[in-house]
């Protein structure tokens, strides 16, 4: 009984820092994929308005 809760033990801990580290190793991704994004739309919006500011010149 009391070796069974020892394993119960040691198997909880190493739980615990199985979900610490993959909620780590997720913000850290959460946030390098919302830099990209950012990084992203920027570029898109440089692009639209450079096109629509040479369309509308054109006119």
């Amino acid at each position: 009984m009391h070796k069974r809760f020892i394993m119960l033990q040691q198997l909880i801990c190493i739980d615990a820092t199985i979900v610490f580290y993959i909620t780590l190793t997720t913000t850290k991704y959460i946030s390098r994929i919302k830099c990209h994004i950012i990084k992203i739309s920027s570029i898109y919006l440089t692009l639209i308005f450079y096109l629509f500011g040479n369309t509308t010149n054109h006119q």
